[in-house]
């Protein structure tokens, strides 16, 4: 029989119990911790509510805000996110979005923008949005698509790609780049005779770890004779960092340090050639484990499901995990392709020390840098317990150890 002892509030209780209520706590705190940071894995839950899905959510750079029609709350927007009439979307600086639109239609959001989703056109096949605030460029390779300002109404014509902008001198201010527009006061914006700018794709982002890295950018170098490229840190382009000509219709960019650039072509006078495109230059920071913690010994009887966990990394959810017995990964034990930042799996391995990693997986980022490799201990049955010494001195009578 357990011995009792006075527990506070005149209670009773044994000596054995306080242990197993700890590691009974422990354990459920364990289980909740898992079940949130797994929620958190899954993603948002869908926000339209009852409403009709208009377009889709494309694109979404950390920071881009969303609000629901019948709510002051601005909450995280996530990409994948589904779009109803009357959803809103900020861009804040540094940042951009895209919306796919069911009709077909595609707009890139920019920076410092506020648009509001509004409901399908009365026209198959149109798409219409409130500018509020800022600026967007839009493409319709089939339908049409509306944009209300400010200013006023703007129209882009099936085919047509253009940037447009809250306000202009006497209304939507509109920059034809291919096809036509046309502007609530009837006037037709036709695409000028302008240099075509072939890649990198409006807002590209790019991932490096380590600085400078090359990004080619391409353009139509038949148009461009006399002309000349100009990178810059600012939509002004009035701080310039690079400068190439125009005739070669190419150019690798070095960008010195993580950040967003714009490029655009110019003629001799300075004046614009073309359009002017956004790209981003990130940091590509790899994760880091969190469990097994590292020297941590892991006890998975055959067949049950080791979890692994990491930190998530900005810009994508899959990663590529790989388990070796040699901390140079010289050959791989184990390895999975997974989404979220954390894997469950069955260990089919011999006892040992093994090590493990993980890398952010998306075709955009080529060969991401993997995490430290961590060290853990895999065991498939207890570790026998030390023996208990009771007594610190030895008796010895009649050449008996007691």
């Amino acid at each position: 029989m357990a011995a009792t002892k006075a527990m506070p509030g005149g209670r009773v209780g044994t000596r054995d119990a306080d242990p197993l209520l700890i590691a009974g706590s422990a354990l459920g705190f364990l289980a909740v911790a898992l079940l949130l940071l797994a929620d958190g894995f899954r993603g948002p839950a869908p926000r339209t509510g009852s409403k009709p899905t208009v377009a889709r959510l494309a694109r979404a750079e950390p920071g881009v805000l969303r609000r629901a029609p019948d709510t002051l709350v601005w909450d995280a927007a996530y990409a994948g996110e589904p779009l109803a009439a009357g959803d809103s979307l900020y861009v804040p600086p540094s940042a951009s979005a895209s919306v796919s639109f069911q009709a077909g239609a595609s707009l890139e959001i920019e920076e410092r923008s506020l648009v509001v989703i509004e409901t399908l056109a009365p026209e198959p096949g149109a798409s219409r949005v409130t500018l509020a605030k800022g600026s967007l460029s839009g493409s319709a390779p089939s339908g049409r698509v509306s944009v209300r300002t400010p200013g006023g109404l703007a129209w882009l014509e099936p085919g047509t790609e253009a940037r447009i902008g809250a306000r202009g001198a006497s209304g939507p201010r509109v920059e034809v780049i291919l096809g036509s527009a046309r502007a609530e006061n009837g006037v037709v914006v036709q695409a000028e005779a302008g240099i075509r700018l072939d890649q990198p794709a409006r807002n590209q982002r790019f991932w490096f770890n380590r600085f400078p890295a090359p990004v080619l950018l391409r353009w139509d170098g038949a148009q461009a004779e006399g002309a000349r490229l100009e990178v810059a840190r600012d939509s002004g382009f009035s701080d310039l960092v690079d400068q190439a000509p125009g005739a070669p219709g190419a150019h690798d960019f070095n960008p010195a340090t993580p950040g967003q650039y714009f490029w655009r072509l110019v003629d001799q006078a300075g004046h614009p050639r073309s359009e002017f495109r956004r790209l981003l230059v990130v940091a590509d920071r790899p994760p880091r484990s969190i469990a097994p913690m590292p020297a941590e010994i892991v006890l998975a009887p055959p067949g049950v499901q080791v979890p692994f966990w990491w930190t998530a990394v900005d810009g994508t959810s899959g990663y590529r995990f790989e388990l070796s017995s040699q901390a140079s990964f010289a050959k791989i034990a184990f390895s999975a392709d997974t989404e979220g930042p954390g894997l469950w799996t069955a260990l089919q391995l011999p006892e040992g020390v093994y090590f493990w990693r993980v890398r952010a997986s998306a075709p955009e980022r080529g060969g991401a840098p993997f995490s430290r490799p961590s060290p853990f201990r895999l065991i498939h049955r207890p570790l026998p317990e030390a023996p208990q010494l009771f007594d610190s001195s030895i008796e010895v009578v009649h050449g008996d150890a007691r």
